[in-house]
C-alpha cells in the first residue's frame, strides 16, 4: 500500500499541546546523532521495491505551459497514465480550480476508476484561501479521499499559519496529508540547513503528518549530497516516509532521484518528458526505464513503459510543447541509430533492438556491403564496381531528399518562436492592464 498520507490523531500532552518527545521518542540529533556517523544507511542499488510513485505531469506541465489547457485534455492524459499503471497523481495546486479533481472523484463514485486511485492536491500557504474556497465546494467524501500536500509551510510561521490551515482543512473532512520542505541547495546543505529541514519535519509530524517531500527547489543538489542527506533523514526519522522532488537545472534530477532511493527514500516522483518549471524535473519514463534495468520495482501496479512513452508524446501535444526528437527513452527518434561503419553498438554487438537510418557521414563501402548482404545479396556478388556505384547513388539520393531541409527547419523554428512569443504574458502586461483600468475609471 502507498505511503503517505492518512494522518493519525495528533498526540497531545496533558496540557493539550503535542510533545516533540512523544512524536520522536525523545531521540536527539547532535553529538550522538547521525551527523557524526560516517555511514547512515547501507545503500541498496538493485532488486528492491518502491511502492509509491507520484506522477506530477499534470501539475508541472501546467506550470511550464503558457497556454490554457482544457480540463478534457488533462483528464485524457490522466486516464492514459492510469492505463499505464499510475495510481497517485498531483491533479491541482494552489489557487487552481478543482474541476479535474471533481471529475476523477465522480468517476470513482461511478466505478469507472478504482479505489486505488489517489489524487493529490497541493495547498500552497501563500494562496491557501483560494484553495480552501475551491475545496469547500466539494462533497466531504471527495475531500476525505484526496491527499492534501502542503507547500511553503514556512510562510507566516510566526502566526502558525500552517497549523491553522491544517485545522481548517481537517474540519472540511481532509484526512490524508503530506508536506513539502522547500530548499535552496546552491551552497549544499550543511548542518544548519539540515537542522532547518528537521525543524519543518518535526513541525509537520506534530500535526500527525507522516509523508514528506524534500524539494531540491532550484535544482542545485549534487548526487553525493543527495545520498548523504537522504540517508541521514531516513535514520533520524524512521517513522516518516520521504520522497525527493528533483529539479533538473544541472541535469542531475535522475541521478539525485536514484540516489534518494538507494539511500532509503520510499517515494519516487517525476513527470512525463521531465516537464516542470525551468529545466524541468525527473523524467518519469526515463526513471522507470533505469529502475527496470536495476530490478527496482516502482508502484503497486506494473508500469507499462511503452504506454508511458506514448503518453509522453501525448503530453507534448496537450501542453503545446515542441516535440523532442532525441530525448532519452521517449524521444520520437531516440531509438534510431546510424547504419554504418561508425555504429559502435553494432560493433560491440550490444543488446537491444535498433532502428536504422542513413547519413552521409557514415557512408562507406562496408555500409553498402552490409546492407546488401542483409537483404539477400550473396557475398560473391559484391564486386567493387557494384559497391562503388551503389555508394554514389545512395549519397546522391540522401542529398536529393534533403534538399531545402535547412530552409524548412529555419521556417519551423521561426513559426515556433512566433507562437510562443505571441502567447507570452508577463508582469508588464498585468501592470498595463491595471493602468488602463485606472485610466478608464477616472
Amino acid at each position: 500500500m502507498a505511503f503517505a498520507v492518512h494522518c493519525p490523531a495528533r498526540m497531545r500532552s496533558p496540557t493539550g499541546s503535542t510533545s516533540e518527545s512523544e512524536v520522536f521518542g525523545g531521540a536527539e540529533r547532535g553529538a550522538a546523532g547521525s551527523k557524526d556517523r560516517k555511514a547512515w544507511i547501507v545503500p541498496r542499488y538493485r532488486d528492491f521495491a518502491v511502492r509509491t510513485i507520484v506522477d506530477e505531469t499534470l501539475r508541472e506541465g501546467l506550470e511550464r505551459c503558457m497556454f490554457p489547457v482544457p480540463v478534457d485534455d488533462l483528464y485524457r492524459l490522466f486516464r492514459a497514465q492510469h492505463d499505464a499503471g499510475i495510481r497517485e497523481t498531483i491533479v491541482g495546486a494552489g489557487p487552481s480550480e478543482t474541476d479535474l479533481l471533481a471529475r476523477i472523484c465522480a468517476d470513482q463514485d461511478r466505478g469507472v476508476l478504482g479505489a486505488d486511485v489517489r489524487p493529490i492536491f497541493l495547498v500552497m500557504l501563500n494562496s491557501w484561501e483560494a484553495t480552501y474556497h475551491n475545496l469547500a465546494r466539494l462533497p466531504r467524501a471527495w475531500i476525505e479521499r484526496t491527499t492534501l500536500s502542503f507547500g511553503m509551510v514556512e510562510h507566516r510561521a510566526e502566526e502558525q499559519l500552517f497549523e491553522r490551515v491544517f485545522d481548517k482543512l481537517e474540519a472540511l473532512g481532509a484526512r490524508r496529508f503530506k508536506s513539502s520542505v522547500l530548499n535552496d541547495f546552491t551552497r549544499g546543505c550543511g548542518d544548519a540547513g539540515y537542522e532547518r529541514i528537521a525543524a519543518q519535519l518535526e513541525r509537520g509530524a506534530l500535526l500527525g503528518i507522516r509523508a514528506f517531500r524534500i524539494n531540491d527547489s532550484v535544482g542545485k543538489l549534487y548526487p553525493e549530497d543527495a545520498a548523504e542527506l537522504c540517508g541521514r533523514l531516513v535514520v533520524d526519522f524512521p517513522e516518516l516516509a520521504f520522497g525527493l522532488h528533483c529539479h533538473d537545472d544541472r541535469g542531475l534530477a535522475l541521478a539525485n532521484q536514484l540516489a534518494s532511493l538507494q539511500h532509503g527514500f520510499q517515494v519516487v516522483e517525476g513527470s512525463l518528458c521531465g516537464f516542470g518549471n525551468r529545466a524541468g524535473i525527473t523524467a518519469l519514463e526515463v526513471l522507470v526505464s533505469a529502475c527496470r534495468d536495476r530490478g527496482i520495482q516502482l508502484g503497486e501496479v506494473p508500469l507499462e513503459l511503452g504506454r508511458l512513452c506514448a503518453n509522453a508524446r501525448l503530453a507534448e501535444e496537450i501542453f503545446l510543447a515542441v516535440p523532442s526528437t532525441y530525448r532519452p527513452v521517449s524521444g520520437r527518434f531516440a531509438g534510431k541509430t546510424n547504419f554504418g561503419v561508425m555504429n559502435i553498438p553494432d560493433f560491440l554487438r550490444a543488446e537491444g533492438e535498433r532502428d536504422y537510418f542513413l547519413s552521409v557521414v557514415t557512408l562507406h563501402r562496408e555500409t553498402i556491403a552490409r546492407a546488401l548482404v542483409s537483404h539477400g545479396f550473396a557475398a560473391h556478388e559484391l564486386d567493387d564496381a557494384l559497391l562503388d556505384a551503389t555508394l554514389e547513388e545512395v549519397r546522391a539520393l540522401i542529398e536529393a531528399r534533403h534538399a531545402g531541409a535547412r530552409g524548412r527547419y529555419a521556417a519551423l523554428v521561426q513559426a515556433i518562436e512566433a507562437l510562443y512569443e505571441s502567447s507570452q504574458l508577463s508582469a508588464v502586461d498585468i501592470a498595463d492592464l491595471a493602468r488602463a483600468r485606472r485610466r478608464h475609471a477616472s
